[in-house]
């Protein structure tokens, strides 16, 4: 019987549950835990970018047995974080004040989730770095973010006129702020490893220095 292609999940859980094929990356993924704490992997559709997001929130959830026979088993201490994960593809994007509400419903769902209160609620940038604050201080460990495609909110506006290229614009500057607290000198030390994926690189979204 032929091994079972992976061609309709993204899901590194799936995959490994269900006898699915998975090419071992986790040399590749131990280098970049150790080696770094930013990345931005930039890379065409269905190139395994979000299969990487997806092995990345299960390294750091310590869910040890999934990785059981790869390389990276006995090598990692599977140790959990708290792990914050923003997938444009199913965040609502379709004009800036859609996207401001769906990504405070992120960060409050994921308040709920590690059972944290954020306390600096009036405006996103706030709560996204409230959030990581005070999940930092109740796990006592670096908390991990992982973006999934970052730029969608403002691709899926291109080529389609003037008004749309003005949502996009608008987009990217919504984005522009909420990505700012990454970088902020408040955040840095509380973050483990961050990790974005996108098809480009899109200058004005304080994200590339």
């Amino acid at each position: 019987m032929l091994p079972v292609l992976p061609l309709d999940t993204s899901s590194f859980k799936d995959i490994r549950t269900k006898g699915k094929v998975y090419v071992d990356k986790t040399p590749w993924i131990y280098k970049m835990l150790t080696q770094g704490k930013c990345y931005f992997l930039s890379r065409p559709r269905r190139f395994g970018k979000s299969l990487t997001v997806s092995t990345l929130w299960e390294l750091f959830s310590g869910n040890k047995e999934l990785f059981k026979g790869l390389w990276i088993y006995d090598k990692w201490d599977f140790e959990p974080h708290p792990v914050i994960v923003f997938d444009f593809n199913s965040i609502d994007r379709k004009n800036p004040e859609s996207l401001e509400r769906s990504l405070f419903e992120e960060v409050k769902k994921y308040a709920q989730v590690y059972e944290v209160t954020l306390s600096k609620t009036g405006t996103l940038e706030g709560a996204f770095s409230d959030l990581i604050f005070e999940l930092y201080q109740k796990h006592k460990k670096g908390v991990v973010v992982l973006i999934d495609e970052y730029d969608k909110p403002i691709l899926d506006h291109l080529g389609f006129g003037e008004e749309r290229l003005k949502i996009a614009k608008e987009n990217r500057d919504l984005l522009k702020s909420f990505f700012g607290v990454l970088k902020g000198a408040g955040v840095v030390k509380e973050l483990r490893f961050v990790f974005v994926t996108g098809i480009s690189t899109f200058t004005k979204v304080s994200m590339f220095s």
